[in-house]
């Protein structure tokens, strides 16, 4: 049983050292579709904009998953609930800032 909550709290850890990474603009690395891309589609994005907001994507994956693991530790199983409606929407927000943001170097012509 202590083994589970080791395991849960690696977890969490991983997902706020990446936030924090990805926030001061060194974690390009944790990004696998980023760095499938050539490079000339990398030179289209504004790094900074883009890590960050992925970085926020991980920093609300980490609050919803440290919910998580308070409510296994209390047997609260409503806040599983709550943890995976609040991972559900941070991935629905996120997809949708990739695709209507101004993260563009060149402006927002080729979101039109």
């Amino acid at each position: 049983m202590m083994e589970r909550y080791i395991i849960e709290w690696c977890v969490l850890v991983y997902l706020v050292v990446i936030s924090i990474l990805l926030y001061t603009g060194k974690g390009g690395l944790f990004i696998p579709i980023y760095n499938a891309l050539s490079r000339q589609e990398q030179d289209k994005y504004n790094k900074k904009v883009f890590y960050k907001g992925i970085a926020r994507f991980y920093a609300v994956c980490a609050m919803a998953t440290l919910i998580g693991f308070l409510g296994d530790f209390f047997k609260y199983t409503f806040l599983l609930y709550l943890t995976l409606v609040i991972v559900l929407l941070a991935v629905v927000v996120l997809n949708l800032w990739m695709a209507f943001s101004k993260n563009l170097k060149n402006g927002s012509a080729d979101i039109k």
